[in-house]
């Protein structure tokens, strides 16, 4: 759904009167020296409300200001660029119980689950009031609408870097981009936005205390993983803090079962890789790290039990070739020969085929 769409939609659905400015003016109570940039003036109502009372001469004669509150804040927070902008916030400037009329009008458009029209309010408000409470709620319910309809997404982002850029003096904004980072799986930038949260002076609700820890789970999951290579003795350090949150995750045993194997420490990867396997007996690359720490210990034979199982539900050269180096490690020289004929059917240019091909027929 193209939201910026929506939003010219809802505009287009407003009625733009024109209003006799001098016995408008009398009407609100502006004084007759106050001048309006425009020469003429145009206030805007919804069009729900004509249409329900068409028929009805006396309400369309005598429309409640209330209407025209509402179409106000609605286009202004539709288009900035409204040529009536202007005009609109120096009229809602005399109009007694501005403030509490729009006010009950966001609550009641909440109320109704109307968030776009809100949302609009909101915005329009904000405009008026440069309020940053009102610029809260504004995130607030650019939120709910976002989940709701992730489209809304960009919207969002604009009022949030709106913020930012603008310095206003409000944590939100670097919550909800924590969210909408988390969202996307931008752990790490959203690490640096819920931080930004807390220094910025935004308080710990148990909600953002919920979002804060998933954050850092995974932002710490995903830092485990880069470890991998250079520092599995650190990346062990991590996931096992992480098990003790995690104990049903099995994805955190796999990757305990690398760590431990890169450490050579292969009887302690065997036994996070089973307890991987407990949870979920069907991830393929935790039967083939099975079948590597077995070879690596000279348990070939265990070790092709679990590579033959992996070969079964992939049919993968690589998997292929492990079995074969692991026959010629037991000097089983003909089903080395059989698997080294499926490993060719497979993919005959593969260099480790070619490299096993030479090894076995070079009698």
């Amino acid at each position: 759904m193209d939201y910026k769409a929506k939003i010219k939609e809802r505009m287009s659905k407003l009625l733009f009167l024109e209003m006799n400015k001098d016995g408008f003016k009398e009407n609100i109570g502006i004084p007759s020296y106050v001048t309006f940039k425009n020469k003429d003036l145009y206030l805007p109502i919804s069009s729900e409300y004509i249409s329900s009372n068409i028929n009805d001469e006396i309400k369309i004669k005598n429309l409640p200001i209330y209407y025209f509150i509402e179409g106000m804040f609605i286009a202004i927070g539709s288009d900035e660029k409204l040529r009536f902008n202007d005009d609109y916030e120096l009229i809602l400037d005399y109009i007694k119980d501005t403030e509490t009329c729009i006010k009950s009008l966001i609550s009641k458009r909440i109320e109704e689950k109307r968030y776009l029209d809100a949302y609009l309010l909101l915005k329009g408000y904000y405009t008026y009031s440069k309020d940053l409470e009102v610029m809260k709620k504004i995130l607030l319910v650019g939120e709910t609408i976002k989940e709701e309809e992730s489209s809304f997404k960009d919207i969002l982002l604009e009022d949030i870097d709106y913020c930012i850029s603008n310095k206003l003096k409000i944590a939100e904004p670097y919550l909800y981009k924590a969210i909408v980072l988390k969202d996307e799986g931008d752990f790490k930038g959203a690490k640096v936005a819920i931080n930004e949260y807390f220094n910025n002076g935004g308080k710990v609700t148990p909600e953002v205390e919920i979002i804060n820890n998933d954050i850092n789970n995974i932002s710490d999951y995903e830092n485990a993983i880069e470890l991998l290579a250079e520092d599995p003795a650190k990346s062990i350090e991590i996931l096992l803090r992480l098990g003790e949150e995690f104990e049903e995750n099995p994805l955190i045993y796999y990757y305990l079962g690398i760590a431990f194997r890169k450490l050579e420490n292969y009887h302690k990867a065997i036994y996070y890789l089973k307890e991987s396997v407990k949870r979920e007996s069907g991830i393929l690359e935790v039967i083939v790290e099975l079948g590597l720490n077995y070879a690596c210990i000279g348990e070939f034979e265990e070790a092709i039990k679990y590579f033959k199982k992996a070969f079964e539900a992939s049919r993968d050269v690589e998997i292929c070739t492990n079995i074969i180096m692991c026959y010629l490690n037991i000097n089983d020289l003909e089903n080395a020969k059989l698997h080294l004929d499926i490993a060719k059917n497979l993919n005959p240019e593969d260099e480790i085929v070619k490299q096993l091909d030479t090894m076995i027929n070079k009698g």
